[in-house]
Protein backbone atom coordinates (compact mmCIF):
# COMPACT_ATOMS: atom_id res chain seq x y z
CA UNK A 1 0.00 0.00 0.00
CA UNK A 2 1.37 3.76 -0.66
CA UNK A 3 1.49 5.49 2.37
CA UNK A 4 0.35 9.40 2.44
CA UNK A 5 3.70 10.46 2.62
CA UNK A 6 4.82 8.49 -0.23
CA UNK A 7 3.06 10.46 -2.74
CA UNK A 8 4.82 13.83 -4.21
CA UNK A 9 2.15 16.17 -4.99
CA UNK A 10 3.67 19.27 -6.76
CA UNK A 11 4.49 21.97 -4.89
CA UNK A 12 2.40 25.39 -5.31
CA UNK A 13 5.59 27.05 -5.60
CA UNK A 14 6.37 25.46 -8.82
CA UNK A 15 2.95 26.49 -10.06
CA UNK A 16 2.87 29.85 -12.20
CA UNK A 17 -0.43 31.81 -12.61
CA UNK A 18 -1.75 31.86 -16.27
CA UNK A 19 -4.54 32.96 -18.36
CA UNK A 20 -6.82 30.76 -20.70
CA UNK A 21 -9.54 30.92 -23.48
CA UNK A 22 -10.85 28.17 -25.07
CA UNK A 23 -11.62 28.51 -29.30
CA UNK A 24 -15.60 27.29 -29.92
CA UNK A 25 -16.86 26.52 -32.84
CA UNK A 26 -20.71 26.99 -33.12
CA UNK A 27 -22.08 24.27 -36.06
CA UNK A 28 -25.29 26.37 -36.12
CA UNK A 29 -26.15 29.96 -35.72
CA UNK A 30 -29.49 29.74 -34.30
CA UNK A 31 -28.66 26.77 -31.60
CA UNK A 32 -26.48 27.26 -28.63
CA UNK A 33 -24.61 23.77 -29.11
CA UNK A 34 -20.81 23.86 -29.34
CA UNK A 35 -17.40 22.29 -29.54
CA UNK A 36 -14.38 23.01 -28.14
CA UNK A 37 -11.38 22.98 -31.22
CA UNK A 38 -8.63 24.24 -29.14
CA UNK A 39 -7.47 26.30 -26.46
CA UNK A 40 -5.10 29.36 -26.03
CA UNK A 41 -2.77 29.52 -22.62
CA UNK A 42 -0.36 31.99 -21.78
CA UNK A 43 1.61 33.38 -18.63
CA UNK A 44 4.75 35.51 -18.12
CA UNK A 45 6.47 32.58 -19.95
CA UNK A 46 5.22 32.74 -22.82
CA UNK A 47 1.86 32.04 -25.09
CA UNK A 48 1.00 28.61 -26.79
CA UNK A 49 -2.51 27.37 -28.85
CA UNK A 50 -3.16 23.70 -28.83
CA UNK A 51 -5.78 21.87 -31.16
CA UNK A 52 -8.31 18.82 -29.62
CA UNK A 53 -6.12 16.00 -30.70
CA UNK A 54 -9.69 13.48 -30.94
CA UNK A 55 -9.22 13.83 -34.87
CA UNK A 56 -11.03 10.26 -35.75
CA UNK A 57 -13.55 10.98 -33.44
CA UNK A 58 -14.58 14.76 -35.13
CA UNK A 59 -15.32 12.35 -38.30
CA UNK A 60 -17.39 10.30 -36.50
CA UNK A 61 -19.48 13.53 -34.96
CA UNK A 62 -19.22 15.11 -37.76
CA UNK A 63 -19.57 12.77 -40.90
CA UNK A 64 -19.15 14.49 -44.43
CA UNK A 65 -18.84 17.68 -42.92
CA UNK A 66 -15.55 16.73 -41.05
CA UNK A 67 -13.12 17.74 -43.97
CA UNK A 68 -14.60 21.01 -43.08
CA UNK A 69 -14.59 21.61 -39.20
CA UNK A 70 -10.97 19.73 -39.59
CA UNK A 71 -9.97 23.30 -42.08
CA UNK A 72 -11.49 25.70 -40.23
CA UNK A 73 -9.93 24.04 -36.77
CA UNK A 74 -6.36 23.97 -38.36
CA UNK A 75 -6.95 27.63 -40.02
CA UNK A 76 -7.96 29.11 -36.39
CA UNK A 77 -5.22 27.38 -34.77
CA UNK A 78 -2.73 28.93 -37.00
CA UNK A 79 -4.44 32.28 -37.12
CA UNK A 80 -4.13 32.45 -33.07
CA UNK A 81 -0.47 31.17 -33.34
CA UNK A 82 0.37 33.85 -35.98
CA UNK A 83 -1.57 36.46 -33.68
CA UNK A 84 0.45 35.31 -30.61
CA UNK A 85 3.50 35.51 -32.25
CA UNK A 86 2.75 39.22 -33.83
CA UNK A 87 0.42 40.86 -30.94
CA UNK A 88 0.65 38.47 -27.66
CA UNK A 89 -2.82 37.35 -25.65
CA UNK A 90 -3.53 40.97 -25.01
CA UNK A 91 -4.82 42.15 -28.05
CA UNK A 92 -7.14 38.52 -28.70
CA UNK A 93 -10.51 40.47 -28.55
CA UNK A 94 -9.50 41.97 -31.98
CA UNK A 95 -8.80 38.74 -33.86
CA UNK A 96 -11.16 37.50 -36.76
CA UNK A 97 -11.66 33.72 -38.01
CA UNK A 98 -11.81 32.69 -41.63
CA UNK A 99 -14.54 30.33 -41.27
CA UNK A 100 -18.13 31.46 -39.64
CA UNK A 101 -18.81 29.65 -36.12
CA UNK A 102 -15.65 30.14 -34.85
CA UNK A 103 -14.94 32.27 -31.93
CA UNK A 104 -13.23 32.57 -28.76
CA UNK A 105 -14.34 31.91 -25.14
CA UNK A 106 -14.24 33.97 -22.00
CA UNK A 107 -10.72 34.60 -20.02
CA UNK A 108 -10.51 32.44 -17.28
CA UNK A 109 -7.56 31.81 -15.11
CA UNK A 110 -5.49 28.66 -13.86
CA UNK A 111 -2.18 27.28 -12.31
CA UNK A 112 -0.12 25.35 -13.91
CA UNK A 113 3.85 24.47 -14.51
CA UNK A 114 3.94 26.70 -17.56
CA UNK A 115 1.29 27.84 -20.45
CA UNK A 116 1.79 24.20 -22.33
CA UNK A 117 0.61 22.33 -19.33
CA UNK A 118 -2.23 24.84 -18.93
CA UNK A 119 -3.56 24.41 -22.01
CA UNK A 120 -3.19 21.08 -22.18
CA UNK A 121 -4.97 20.45 -18.71
CA UNK A 122 -7.78 22.79 -19.27
CA UNK A 123 -8.32 21.07 -23.16
CA UNK A 124 -8.24 17.83 -21.33
CA UNK A 125 -11.22 18.70 -18.57
CA UNK A 126 -13.64 20.60 -20.70
CA UNK A 127 -13.42 19.34 -24.40
CA UNK A 128 -15.34 15.91 -25.74
CA UNK A 129 -13.03 16.28 -28.75
CA UNK A 130 -9.91 15.75 -26.79
CA UNK A 131 -7.78 12.97 -25.89
CA UNK A 132 -5.37 12.63 -23.16
CA UNK A 133 -2.40 11.00 -24.62
CA UNK A 134 -0.70 9.84 -21.40
CA UNK A 135 -3.91 8.51 -19.81
CA UNK A 136 -5.05 6.89 -23.04
CA UNK A 137 -1.46 5.22 -23.35
CA UNK A 138 -2.14 3.72 -19.27
CA UNK A 139 -5.16 1.99 -20.86
CA UNK A 140 -4.33 -1.17 -22.37
CA UNK A 141 -6.07 -2.70 -25.35
CA UNK A 142 -8.58 -4.91 -23.45
CA UNK A 143 -10.01 -1.46 -21.53
CA UNK A 144 -10.60 0.60 -24.59
CA UNK A 145 -10.96 -0.68 -28.40
CA UNK A 146 -10.08 1.57 -31.38
CA UNK A 147 -13.17 4.36 -31.91
CA UNK A 148 -13.26 2.98 -35.51
CA UNK A 149 -14.43 -0.17 -34.84
CA UNK A 150 -17.04 1.58 -32.05
CA UNK A 151 -18.25 3.28 -34.68
CA UNK A 152 -18.70 0.08 -37.14
CA UNK A 153 -20.81 -1.44 -34.59
CA UNK A 154 -22.93 1.41 -34.07
CA UNK A 155 -23.54 2.10 -38.00
CA UNK A 156 -24.37 -1.58 -38.23
CA UNK A 157 -26.76 -1.17 -35.24
CA UNK A 158 -29.87 -3.87 -35.92
CA UNK A 159 -32.53 -1.45 -34.35
CA UNK A 160 -33.56 0.33 -37.66
CA UNK A 161 -33.50 -3.24 -39.31
CA UNK A 162 -35.46 -5.09 -36.76
CA UNK A 163 -38.38 -2.05 -36.25
CA UNK A 164 -38.39 -2.12 -40.56
CA UNK A 165 -39.71 -5.46 -40.36
CA UNK A 166 -41.85 -4.49 -37.43
CA UNK A 167 -43.54 -2.00 -39.04
CA UNK A 168 -44.00 -3.79 -42.65
CA UNK A 169 -45.38 -6.80 -40.56
CA UNK A 170 -48.37 -4.95 -39.68
CA UNK A 171 -48.10 -2.12 -42.46
CA UNK A 172 -46.69 -2.65 -45.59
CA UNK A 173 -47.71 0.42 -46.84
CA UNK A 174 -45.76 2.18 -44.44
CA UNK A 175 -41.90 -0.15 -45.28
CA UNK A 176 -41.52 2.52 -48.09
CA UNK A 177 -41.06 5.48 -45.52
CA UNK A 178 -37.79 3.52 -44.52
CA UNK A 179 -34.61 5.07 -46.01
CA UNK A 180 -33.34 3.17 -49.21
CA UNK A 181 -30.12 2.14 -47.05
CA UNK A 182 -32.65 0.69 -44.67
CA UNK A 183 -34.78 -1.54 -47.05
CA UNK A 184 -31.64 -2.36 -49.11
CA UNK A 185 -30.46 -4.04 -46.04
CA UNK A 186 -34.16 -5.49 -45.82
CA UNK A 187 -34.28 -6.71 -49.00
CA UNK A 188 -30.43 -7.39 -50.19
CA UNK A 189 -31.56 -4.88 -53.14
CA UNK A 190 -28.52 -3.24 -54.70
CA UNK A 191 -27.01 -1.08 -52.32
CA UNK A 192 -27.57 2.70 -52.55
CA UNK A 193 -25.38 5.70 -52.70
CA UNK A 194 -24.40 6.97 -49.26
CA UNK A 195 -27.02 9.73 -47.67
CA UNK A 196 -25.22 12.51 -46.83
CA UNK A 197 -28.10 13.51 -44.52
CA UNK A 198 -29.21 10.54 -42.93
CA UNK A 199 -33.02 9.70 -42.29
CA UNK A 200 -34.18 6.67 -41.03
CA UNK A 201 -37.79 6.83 -41.67
CA UNK A 202 -39.89 9.74 -42.97
CA UNK A 203 -43.56 9.71 -42.84
CA UNK A 204 -46.43 11.68 -43.81
CA UNK A 205 -46.69 13.09 -39.78
CA UNK A 206 -43.47 11.72 -38.66
CA UNK A 207 -39.35 11.92 -39.46
CA UNK A 208 -37.14 9.56 -37.38
CA UNK A 209 -34.00 8.34 -36.16
CA UNK A 210 -33.26 5.14 -34.48
CA UNK A 211 -30.35 4.13 -31.94
CA UNK A 212 -29.54 1.45 -29.76
CA UNK A 213 -28.14 2.81 -26.21
CA UNK A 214 -25.71 0.88 -24.57
CA UNK A 215 -24.44 1.16 -21.25
CA UNK A 216 -20.78 1.38 -22.40
CA UNK A 217 -18.71 4.27 -23.97
CA UNK A 218 -21.29 6.68 -22.74
CA UNK A 219 -20.03 9.46 -24.66
CA UNK A 220 -19.60 8.06 -28.00
CA UNK A 221 -22.56 6.72 -27.97
CA UNK A 222 -24.04 9.65 -26.94
CA UNK A 223 -22.32 12.15 -29.59
CA UNK A 224 -23.29 9.37 -32.65
CA UNK A 225 -26.78 9.68 -31.85
CA UNK A 226 -26.23 13.63 -31.28
CA UNK A 227 -25.14 13.43 -34.86
CA UNK A 228 -28.28 11.57 -35.98
CA UNK A 229 -30.14 14.32 -34.46
CA UNK A 230 -27.81 17.13 -36.15
CA UNK A 231 -29.39 15.22 -39.33
CA UNK A 232 -32.97 15.32 -38.22
CA UNK A 233 -32.26 19.25 -37.76
CA UNK A 234 -31.20 19.27 -41.28
CA UNK A 235 -33.18 17.61 -42.63
CA UNK A 236 -36.27 19.79 -40.96
CA UNK A 237 -34.22 23.31 -41.44
CA UNK A 238 -33.70 21.96 -45.57
CA UNK A 239 -37.93 20.99 -45.88
CA UNK A 240 -39.09 24.33 -44.22
CA UNK A 241 -37.10 26.11 -46.83
CA UNK A 242 -39.43 24.75 -49.29
CA UNK A 243 -42.37 24.28 -48.26
CA UNK A 244 -43.60 24.66 -44.32
CA UNK A 245 -43.78 21.39 -42.72
CA UNK A 246 -46.04 20.39 -39.44
CA UNK A 247 -44.33 16.92 -39.40
CA UNK A 248 -42.79 15.79 -36.14
CA UNK A 249 -38.95 14.96 -35.78
CA UNK A 250 -37.87 12.83 -33.41
CA UNK A 251 -34.86 10.40 -32.56
CA UNK A 252 -36.13 7.03 -31.08
CA UNK A 253 -33.75 5.29 -28.96
CA UNK A 254 -33.56 2.20 -27.65
CA UNK A 255 -32.32 1.11 -23.69
CA UNK A 256 -32.99 -2.30 -22.39
CA UNK A 257 -35.63 -2.47 -20.01
CA UNK A 258 -35.79 -1.73 -16.34
CA UNK A 259 -36.72 -5.40 -15.53
CA UNK A 260 -34.09 -6.91 -17.34
CA UNK A 261 -31.99 -9.02 -14.94
CA UNK A 262 -28.91 -8.63 -16.44
CA UNK A 263 -29.02 -4.85 -16.51
CA UNK A 264 -27.34 -3.46 -13.43
CA UNK A 265 -28.38 -0.34 -11.38
CA UNK A 266 -25.12 1.45 -12.26
CA UNK A 267 -26.24 0.29 -15.79
CA UNK A 268 -29.48 1.69 -15.62
CA UNK A 269 -28.11 5.11 -14.22
CA UNK A 270 -26.08 5.36 -16.81
CA UNK A 271 -28.81 4.55 -19.53
CA UNK A 272 -30.78 7.64 -18.27
CA UNK A 273 -28.44 9.94 -17.83
CA UNK A 274 -27.47 9.40 -21.58
CA UNK A 275 -30.90 9.87 -22.35
CA UNK A 276 -31.21 12.72 -19.75
CA UNK A 277 -28.87 14.47 -22.06
CA UNK A 278 -30.01 13.97 -25.28
CA UNK A 279 -33.27 15.15 -23.66
CA UNK A 280 -31.44 18.61 -23.08
CA UNK A 281 -30.04 18.83 -26.88
CA UNK A 282 -33.01 17.94 -28.33
CA UNK A 283 -34.78 20.72 -26.55
CA UNK A 284 -32.17 22.95 -28.30
CA UNK A 285 -32.88 21.81 -31.46
CA UNK A 286 -36.40 21.23 -31.75
CA UNK A 287 -36.04 17.66 -31.99
CA UNK A 288 -37.91 14.79 -29.77
CA UNK A 289 -36.94 12.16 -27.87
CA UNK A 290 -38.20 8.62 -27.47
CA UNK A 291 -36.91 6.26 -25.67
CA UNK A 292 -38.58 2.93 -26.26
CA UNK A 293 -37.94 -0.48 -24.49
CA UNK A 294 -39.15 -2.51 -27.37
CA UNK A 295 -38.79 -2.94 -31.27
CA UNK A 296 -42.59 -3.50 -31.10
CA UNK A 297 -43.24 -0.49 -29.17
CA UNK A 298 -40.95 1.95 -31.47
CA UNK A 299 -42.95 -0.11 -34.26
CA UNK A 300 -46.60 0.85 -32.37
CA UNK A 301 -45.07 4.61 -32.12
CA UNK A 302 -44.41 5.09 -36.20
CA UNK A 303 -47.71 3.14 -37.12
CA UNK A 304 -49.74 5.10 -34.51
CA UNK A 305 -48.31 8.88 -35.69
CA UNK A 306 -48.72 7.63 -39.32
CA UNK A 307 -52.38 6.20 -38.18
CA UNK A 308 -53.51 9.52 -36.99
CA UNK A 309 -52.19 11.60 -39.73
CA UNK A 310 -54.05 9.56 -42.07
CA UNK A 311 -57.12 9.86 -39.95
CA UNK A 312 -56.56 13.62 -40.67
CA UNK A 313 -56.69 13.56 -44.03
CA UNK A 314 -59.60 11.47 -44.35
CA UNK A 315 -61.41 14.27 -42.47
Amino acid sequence: MIEPGEINFPSRDQLAVGKWRPIFFRPHPDSPEQFILGLIAWNSDGAVALPANATRKIKCLFGDSSETVLLAQKAAIAAVRDHLGRAGPQSLEGLRFGFSGICLGDEQVGEARNADALAKYWLNRISSLHINTSETELVGDDDEEPIEAFSAKISNDRLPLMVYHAVEKDNPTLADYFSSEIRYRARRAPKPPPQKVFIGFAGDSLVANFATLRPSRSRVMVDHVKRLMWDLARYRDNEQGLLPSERKFEMVVYRRPVDDPELTRAQDKQLNEMISDLGEQGSKEDIGVQSRESVDGIAKFLQRAELRAASLRRA
